[in-house]
């Protein structure tokens, strides 16, 4: 086991480390999902009326997404959202 020393740093680190890993994780599972699907971006934008453009936006990690969103996008692939995070 690795030790590192507990400081404000380090903290910050691990968070971002931990965040960038959950988006990660989010938007894979987001994209394997909707490819499986057979849904484009285009597609899933309209079906979802969520903007095409912020929908790539957040896969290549550049924006945010909102709840609500999630909520928008999971129901349109038809999946739980809490299987958005495995």
């Amino acid at each position: 086991m690795l030790f590192i020393e507990w400081n404000p740093i380090n903290n910050i680190l691990y968070f971002l480390y931990f965040f960038m890993d959950i988006k990660n994780k989010f938007w894979k599972k987001i994209k394997e999902i909707r490819l499986q699907s057979w849904i484009s971006q285009e597609k899933l934008s309209e079906i979802s009326w969520i903007h095409r453009t912020y929908i790539s936006s957040v896969e290549r990690w550049l924006k945010n997404i909102s709840l609500e969103n999630i909520e928008k996008i999971s129901i349109w692939l038809n999946v739980e959202i809490k299987d958005l995070f495995d």
